[in-house]
């Protein structure tokens, strides 16, 4: 017999299911049906944690780039890597492995279309913490020299406003290779304006 769950423990484990059924057959092909009987609860109580199919779906996109931004947070920490190396990170990572999800499993294409125009409000608070990030590292960067800006929190947000044009499902060029490397063209002249003058 299972072992009763604790309420976090269900909905992680109905996360869990969701994202690989999702990842594996796609959007349209999975069933909540299906997503509960994986965990072993009722309909019911599926509905004590999501609204709808979709409200799980957004969740599990949620959680999959909430992951990514805890690394991100670890990598900063790195007194190593220089700031644009940081940068560089932040902006591009999240971007190609979405990409190499597409690569790995296709049928999750449907499924980032169909939450395309829901993301920007699901992501919110994650859009506030990466750019709350890249702030930080822009900061460090001026103060070791290596960049010169007027406003940090301005200089962050027209990062984000220039890489978003790469974001799935409708990037500006095609292939995951054609976008590291447009990505890095990008930056590299980002990072050329930003460099603080020779002293």
């Amino acid at each position: 017999m299972m072992a009763r769950l604790l309420p976090e423990e269900t909905r992680e484990l109905l996360l869990d299911r969701a994202e690989h059924r999702f990842w594996t057959f796609g959007f349209k092909k999975t069933t909540v049906d299906e997503v509960v009987a994986d965990v072993g609860i009722s309909k019911g109580s599926f509905y004590q944690f999501f609204e709808s199919k979709d409200d799980l779906m957004l969740a599990t996109i949620a959680r999959w780039y909430q992951r990514i931004f805890e690394e991100q947070q670890s990598l900063i920490k790195n007194s190593q890597l220089p700031p644009a190396e940081k940068l560089r990170h932040i902006l591009i990572a999240p971007i190609l492995r979405t990409y190499r999800q597409y690569e790995a499993h296709p049928e999750v294409q449907d499924m980032i279309i169909m939450a395309h125009n829901a993301l920007p409000t699901t992501l919110q608070s994650l859009i506030q913490q990466q750019l709350a990030l890249v702030t930080g590292v822009l900061e460090e960067g001026r103060k070791s020299g290596h960049f010169a800006f007027a406003d940090a929190a301005h200089t962050a947000q027209a990062l984000h406003h220039m890489t978003h044009g790469f974001w799935p499902p409708y990037a500006c060029v095609q292939g995951t290779q054609a976008i590291e490397q447009a990505l890095n063209d990008v930056l590299d002249l980002v990072f050329q304006g930003l460099a603080a003058p020779a002293r």
